[in-house]
């Protein structure tokens, strides 16, 4: 016997990829443990922070769309300071 049984072998996914969202939580729990004075942090932690600075960064550049489509004439002879 060869000692494994049929399964075939699973490619690793990221702690990223597996909840889901594009800000990597691997490093934002090294962050987490650079920048704190608690040592115990919990491994749910950097995943919602992660998801938290994902739909921030999304509304941010959603409203920033449409406020930069309502721009009129106005805003033009501004020469794109506004």
């Amino acid at each position: 016997m060869s000692g494994r049984s049929g399964k075939k072998k699973m490619s690793k996914l990221s702690r990223s990829a597996r909840a889901g969202v594009i800000f990597p939580v691997g490093r934002l729990m090294r962050y987490l443990k650079k920048g704190t004075f608690k040592y115990r942090i919990s491994v749910g932690a950097p995943v919602y922070m992660a998801a938290v600075i994902e739909y921030l960064a999304g509304r941010v550049t959603s409203s920033r769309c449409q406020v930069s489509t309502s721009r009129g004439p106005f805003h033009t002879s501004w020469g794109g300071l506004l």
